[in-house]
């Protein structure tokens, strides 16, 4: 699920998870069920990576 929400946001990211706060199974299937509401809510958080630029196309001006 992060790294559909890294690709939603562009190009060249990853998204990992830092934390997850689920205190029984029950909350952890409800966070997955609606990943985006979990984020926005700070029971999950994320870090992003940026991925190297892309190289230069010679010829490509």
């Amino acid at each position: 699920m992060a790294l559909y929400t890294a690709k939603s946001q562009g190009r060249n990211r990853a998204r990992g998870i830092v934390t997850v706060e689920a205190g029984d199974a029950q909350a952890l299937i409800q966070i997955e069920a609606d990943f985006d509401a979990a984020c926005s809510s700070e029971r999950v958080q994320l870090q992003t990576i940026l991925g190297p630029e892309s190289p230069e196309v010679p010829g490509a001006d």
